[in-house]
C-alpha cells in the first residue's frame, strides 16, 4: 500500500468518525433546542455539509493568514478565532434551515454543541487518564 492510499483511509476514517461524532452532537442540541424539528437524518446532513463547507472555507483562511499575512505579530490567536467564527457561519445557516428554527435558536443549538463538546472532552480526558493508571499499574 502506497503513502497516498494510507493517507486517503486515515482521511476517510477520520471523517467519519468526526461525521458520527458532529451528528450526535448536533441531534441531542437540536432536540433540546427545536424539539421534534430536529430529526436524525438532519443531523446527519448538517453534520456533512457543514464538515464540507467548513473545511473548504477554513482551508481559505488559513490561506490568507498564514501566507498572505506571514507577520501577525501580537496577534496569535486570530487564526483560532477567525477559523471559529468561519465555523460558526458555516453552520447557522444549515442549523436554521434543517432544524426549522430562527437565528436565536441556531446560535443556542451552536451554544449547546461548544457546551457538549467541552463536556465530551472532559470526560475522554479523565478516561484517557484512568487507563493510563491502570496501564502504569501493571498487574
Amino acid at each position: 500500500m502506497g503513502i497516498l492510499t494510507a493517507m486517503l483511509i486515515g482521511f476517510a476514517i477520520g471523517f467519519l468518525i468526526k461525521w458520527i461524532f458532529l451528528t450526535l452532537v448536533f441531534y441531542a442540541a437540536g432536540r433540546i433546542v427545536s424539539g421534534v424539528n430536529a430529526k436524525f437524518t438532519d443531523a446527519l446532513l448538517v453534520a456533512f455539509i457543514g464538515s464540507i463547507v467548513s473545511a473548504i472555507l477554513n482551508i481559505g483562511f488559513e490561506y490568507l493568514i498564514y501566507v498572505v499575512m506571514p507577520t501577525l505579530g501580537g496577534y496569535w490567536w486570530l487564526p483560532a478565532v477567525g477559523s471559529a467564527l468561519i465555523t460558526l457561519i458555516a453552520y447557522i445557516p444549515l442549523f436554521m434551515h434543517f432544524f426549522d428554527t430562527g437565528l436565536g435558536g441556531a446560535l443556542l443549538i451552536g451554544i449547546l454543541c461548544v457546551i457538549f463538546y467541552i463536556i465530551i472532552g472532559i470526560v475522554m480526558a479523565f478516561l484517557l487518564v484512568f487507563l493510563l493508571i491502570l496501564l502504569l499499574a501493571g498487574p
